[in-house]
């Protein structure tokens, strides 16, 4: 026999052993699979379509110790073996929380709650728990059957923050009510900003703001305002007062105050954010003029228009206010907003400077033909127009009546007889 055959027939040898070996391993795991099988076989599930489950019943009652579950056997007396076995006859005649009832009186809480959870009874099976102040417990059924919020809302109940986090995730889908009350308990706790999160995801505008006033977290509300889509859910939504604390908390940060005020004048559109917001920043004279010239002329011909038809009440009531933006829009050269701002005030004087500054000088003399002024305001007036190279203004370009009115009103009049109280822009 050459070497070869001999190498052939040696390997085809080892080829038998090991499909040999193969079949008996898999005959000896086939006989210990069916050993298994045969000593916990699975049960069927017997019950009828609509029957109750009814879970293992354990036969000794619940005791607590240091807050755990004992393991100690308590034996039922009569009295309680005969409660149990109605419970039961209750549960199989599909009165469940009637049967949870009487387990829970006899001191069977588990098996109480487990008959409730597995009946679906999730809310039952939690006021069980809860009236032996267990809320953990509680969040770990509502969690395990799905219900991620209020198992959020149970472990916050349990002060157990991260695990509330947890089941947090799927929001969006959440009862709006459930949602609020969630959000509120994380706020009271101290998670302001998660809160307010999950609203924002859930896209509820009025949850947010309720929030917001109740933490008075105004800067939060800033930030939640930076993203396009969460001001067009909120800027409508937004009071004056809550205006005016949003724009208190925003002034601290100088460097993105023009830019974030603008941004949210130019979208919403509301002239009456205005004054509030310039007087927010008191005699900031720089800052003011920056928000003015930031400004964008629809927002300020609906400003004009909202200190046109508002009443006396609102300019009384706010004149610090309204004299710091007269100022701001003389500053930024929005003269003719300056203007009707100065006519809200009663000075004619200042109102009619800016109007011929604006050009109108018919309007500028109507104005200063009103009022009662030195001539040292009229000096300053001058200086004005010298300094932006409109001289010829001052002297020439108006008709002679006006430049005669002008005149008139300036030089003609007792330097003391009315001193201006209104903020003048010089």
């Amino acid at each position: 026999m050459s070497k070869s055959a001999a190498l052939a027939n040696k390997a085809s040898n080892f080829s038998s052993i090991g499909t040999f070996i193969a079949l008996v391993i898999c005959l000896v795991s086939a006989f210990y699979l069916w050993k298994i099988f045969k000593k916990n076989p699975e049960k069927p599930d017997s019950r009828r379509p609509q029957e109750p489950r009814i879970p293992a019943q354990l036969s000794q009652p619940e005791r607590m110790s240091g807050g755990l579950r004992s393991l100690d056997s308590i034996p039922l007396t009569e009295e309680q073996e005969k409660k149990k076995k109605k419970a039961l006859q209750l549960a199989k005649e599909k009165k469940i929380i009637e049967a949870a009832a009487l387990l829970e009186d006899i001191k069977l809480r588990r098996e109480a709650i487990d008959l409730l959870e597995a009946n679906a009874l999730l809310d039952e099976a939690a006021e069980v728990l809860m009236r032996i102040n267990r809320p953990g417990r509680a969040a770990v059924i509502f969690e395990r059957n799905k219900f991620f919020g209020k198992a959020a809302l149970f472990y916050l109940k349990a002060n157990l923050k991260e695990d509330a986090k947890r089941c947090c995730k799927n929001v969006a889908n959440m009862e709006r009510s459930l949602l609020r009350e969630l959000t509120l308990l994380f706020s009271q706790c101290g998670e302001v900003t998660f809160a307010l999160t999950c609203l924002k995801t859930a896209k509820d505008g009025e949850g947010i703001l309720s929030i917001i006033r109740l933490t008075d977290a105004y800067l939060d509300l800033a930030h939640i305002l930076d993203d396009k889509d969460s001001r067009e859910l909120l800027l409508n939504l937004i009071t004056p007062e809550d205006f005016n604390l949003l724009v208190t908390s925003m002034v601290t940060d100088e460097s993105s105050f023009p830019s974030r005020t603008a941004t949210l004048l130019s979208e919403c559109k509301k002239g009456e954010w205005v004054v509030p917001l310039i007087s927010a920043l008191g005699e900031n004279r720089g800052m003011a003029k920056k928000i003015a010239e930031h400004t964008d002329p629809q927002t300020l011909s609906n400003y004009v228009s909202f200190l046109e038809s508002t009443n006396r009440e609102f300019i009384e009531k706010n004149r610090a206010g309204v004299e710091l933006t007269a100022r701001a829009l003389y500053d930024s050269g929005n003269w003719w907003a300056a203007a009707v701002t100065y006519q809200s005030l009663g000075a004619q004087t200042l109102a009619g400077i800016c109007w011929a500054m604006s050009g109108n000088s018919l309007k500028a003399i109507r104005c200063l033909e009103l009022s009662a002024n030195d001539r040292t305001l009229y000096m300053e007036y001058l200086k004005a127009l010298n300094s932006l190279g409109r001289t010829s203004q001052s002297t020439h370009s108006l008709e002679k009546y006006e430049q005669e009115t002008m005149m008139r009103v300036f030089f003609n009049v007792d330097p003391d007889t009315e001193k201006l109280k209104t903020i003048s822009p010089f």
